[in-house]
């Protein structure tokens, strides 16, 4: 034993200190491991943090002897504890009692757990239906499009579109809208982040560490596949101490009164696992169906999450969401930036199966390339966001600024967030979930044609959801500036302020003239120098400004001509 507390101090490592410790890191000339204790080590100084079942050792190694915390180094002040090699053996032996004789303290990762629940003859083989895309409901009930999709299981890259967003807020849009959607980020898109996540990439990382203590899950991404989450379920097979439970986040098509009902038992469920001493608690929303309609993911998480926080518990407990709706860049930034621990995108996956089996791709890949494309594309999108940031690992990234989100939801399922403009309550998000199942299972026959919809976010697609730039608007726009035509500048002006009203919140506001204060003339610029120092932006819009300025030159108020003609 005396051997084994030499190698600590004198900073080499031994097999029979590595196997009940997995060192991480360095200090001076010694080490710092952790098991379910913490024990750190440097020179002839030795501390032991209490992180399981010993009693806590907390003071300084002087003269094989514990010296009292805080006291000095006088005869008097030492206080009497077993010379240091004993305490080195009652630790081993109580790690061989907890972790076994082989030790497990080096954190748990999915690729082993897939391979150890394998041993045990668990099947945790994806189950994929015959569905294909154009009758699968699911793909209906929660929003699909082919607009997003593809790209990223073909490319393994994220779907681009442009920086500005013509499209109404969720609370103003006519179409339902995920959650996700309610979220911004707070930071501004730059095209020079503070670090660069392709070449800067050896100091960005997405592991997390999964579970609430030591020997814990060693994620390398919050994304997992479909067998690495059935290997999760079964955990408990193969490691005793990690029992996971399974909650159910759907809930009967009884209407709007079940939504919040349907939160509460989630909740009450969740907390409830936790005094029964689960370790990870799992919420799927596979049971949609045509008598089920699903919790949102992100108000079932966020809820569960606050839940057990009041109660004292969320560290007690991993969290892991099963979930339909998430498939995109920024769904995934919003759940673990709100405190989901893993998200497994079983519907996505189960999709690119039936890309693959479709032929929809021309590729000679493989489904597990496919999915390999489309896990790239998200960790990808995701390191690009913390990027923006300026921070390099995902246990750094949370929190974000909330639109149109009405204080009860926030109080509920977002503790502190700050939400600016009051909005959906749960009953409008409730109805939106109802609109979107609605169409994967509707209550009376429809004639549409089979297959996922355009959506109309990315491209003018007739019955999608309206933007500020419309075919109409531009059209005017163009031919108003070619032809010097009066009359449709102003048609062209009439539908941009219309349009503002019901996409954008300003379009909401008006001037309040019977309190305008009047200034004299002379302090107002000429309207005309207004118009040239617009120029000055860009040489992209120097004729369409100049011809502005020719054909209406005799403009006495060109007030509307100031507001209708800035970048976008």
């Amino acid at each position: 034993m005396r051997e084994r507390i030499s190698l600590v101090k004198s900073g080499e490592l031994k097999p029979g200190w590595g196997s009940f410790s997995h060192i991480v890191g360095g200090y001076d000339t010694g080490y710092y491991g952790y098991t379910h204790l913490l024990v750190f080590a440097a020179e002839m100084y030795i501390t032991v943090f209490k992180r399981g079942p010993l009693d806590p050792i907390i003071g300084q190694l002087y003269r094989s002897k514990i010296l009292l915390s805080g006291g000095s180094r006088d005869e008097m002040d030492f206080l009497c504890r077993p010379p240091i090699d004993a305490i080195w053996e009652s630790i081993v032996v109580s790690l061989e009692t907890y972790f076994g004789p082989e030790g497990r303290s080096v954190p748990i990762q999915p690729c082993n757990i897939v391979k150890h629940v394998k041993r045990s003859n668990i099947s945790i083989e994806p189950v994929i239906d015959d569905m294909t895309l154009s009758t699968d409901s699911k793909l209906l009930a929660f929003g699909y499009t082919v607009e997003l999709m593809l790209p990223m299981v073909e490319n393994g890259k994220e779907a681009l579109g442009s920086m500005g967003n013509g499209a109404p807020l969720p609370a103003m849009a006519t179409q339902p809208r995920l959650m996700y959607e309610y979220f911004r980020q707070l930071f501004a898109q730059v095209t020079n982040p503070p670090i660069d996540a392709i070449r800067e990439s050896i100091v960005m990382s997405l592991e997390t560490y999964f579970g609430p203590e030591v020997p814990q899950n060693l994620l390398p991404s919050p994304i997992l596949t479909i067998e690495e989450k059935n290997a999760m379920k079964n955990l408990k097979h193969v490691y005793p101490a990690w029992p996971s439970v399974t909650i159910d986040i759907t809930f009967p098509k009884e209407g709007l009164p079940g939504y919040q009902l349907a939160l509460q038992r989630v909740c009450s469920k969740a907390a409830q696992a936790v005094e029964d001493g689960v370790k990870v608690i799992i919420l799927p929303d596979h049971a949609t169906g045509p008598t089920c309609v699903p919790l949102l993911a992100l108000v079932a998480c966020g809820g569960v999450h606050h839940h057990l926080v009041l109660q004292k518990m969320r560290a007690k407990v991993a969290l892991m969401v099963e979930t339909c709706e998430a498939r995109e860049v920024h769904h995934l930034c919003v759940l673990v930036g709100y405190d989901t621990d893993a998200v497994c995108l079983w519907l996505m996956m189960e999709t690119i199966h039936e890309i693959d089996r479709e032929n929809l791709i021309k590729s000679s890949m493989t489904v597990d390339e496919l999915t390999t494309h489309y896990r790239h594309s998200i960790d990808h999108g995701i390191l690009k966001v913390m990027s923006r940031m300026g921070i390099s690992t995902l246990q750094s990234y949370k929190g974000a600024q909330i639109l149109s989100l009405h204080s009860e939801v926030v109080e509920r399922c977002f503790i502190g967030i700050a939400s600016r403009v009051q909005g959906a309550t749960f009953d409008l998000l409730a109805l939106d979930t109802f609109k979107l199942h609605e169409r994967g299972w509707p209550t009376r026959g429809t004639i549409l044609p089979p297959g996922m919809p355009e959506s109309g976010e990315y491209h003018w697609w007739d019955g999608g959801e309206a933007h500020i730039n419309d075919l109409g608007g531009i059209a005017n726009l163009k031919y108003a500036v070619c032809e010097k035509n009066r009359t449709t500048y102003d048609m062209y002006a009439l539908n941009a302020n219309e349009q503002a009203k019901s996409i954008h919140l300003h379009g909401l506001l008006d001037f309040r003239y019977e309190n305008a204060m009047p200034i004299p003339i002379e302090q107002v610029e000429p309207w005309n120098e207004i118009v040239l120092s617009e120029v000055g932006l860009g040489n992209q819009h120097t004729n369409l400004l100049q011809g502005i300025l020719i054909s209406y030159s005799d403009m006495k108020r060109p007030v509307t001509l100031i507001a209708t003609t800035g970048i976008d």
